[in-house]
């Protein structure tokens, strides 16, 4: 399992939130976001000379401030989404779940309750960025939250899905496999603050601290 590290969270997580936020790092909106000043820092491989130049700012300001919108998926012609390529539409006999989000709930998550597949859309109704990220943790852990969260040892997590969208966007449908029971948490780790207009991700806690998040035992 891929682990990474999130800096602009990593000071208002508590333990366990964090161990959740790293299993979704990758699909992270403020990740994108800050990439959009500098993707190019710190670069681990030779390039050529024309790469480099082709890495480094210009000054054509129309020419970045498009390469920025590229970047922000709620910019003017972005996708309004966010998240990982899904692999493909959900099947036919998928359960429809619709989940809204707002400024700092869920709504409609109680549908994931029980063993199936489901095709579930995240409409945001809310004024900032959210996003749906759904794990399980590893059969066996009886701990608490607050236990999790004191303890040194990290717990297991296995991704189940993800999906994220800009305020009054409704996602396309993804899959979620509530295959197995145990205990299944559903959280968004945007932080607080994260409007479309934001061009990195604040400093603020992630919306989860703000209630953000769910735990439903599947049977």
């Amino acid at each position: 399992m891929d682990r990474g590290n999130h800096p602009n969270l990593e000071n208002h997580l508590t333990k366990l939130l964090r161990m959740l936020l790293a299993l979704f790092a990758v699909f992270s909106l403020s990740a994108a976001l800050a990439a959009c000043g500098d993707d190019d820092d710190e670069a681990t491989t030779d390039t050529t000379e024309a790469e480099e130049a082709a890495e480094e700012p210009t000054d054509d300001g129309a020419e970045e401030e498009g390469e920025g919108e590229d970047e922000n998926p709620c910019a003017e012609g972005g996708p309004g989404t966010f998240g990982p390529p899904a692999e493909g539409a959900p099947a036919d006999d998928a359960t429809p779940v619709a989940i809204t989000a707002t400024d700092y709930a869920f709504d409609g998550a109680d549908a994931l309750g029980t063993q199936g597949t489901y095709a579930m859309t995240l409409q945001n109704s809310g004024n900032e960025l959210h996003e749906a990220s759904i794990v399980r943790l590893a059969e066996g852990e009886v701990r608490t939250i607050e236990e999790l969260v004191s303890s040194e040892e990290e717990p297991e997590l296995t991704q189940v899905a993800f999906a994220g969208a800009c305020p009054g966007v409704t996602t396309e449908a993804v899959t979620v496999e509530i295959d197995q029971p145990g205990r299944y948490v559903l959280a968004c780790f945007i932080p607080v603050g994260t409007l479309p207009t934001a061009a990195e991700a604040p400093e603020g806690p992630p919306h989860a601290a703000q209630g953000m998040i769910q735990e439903f035992q599947v049977s």
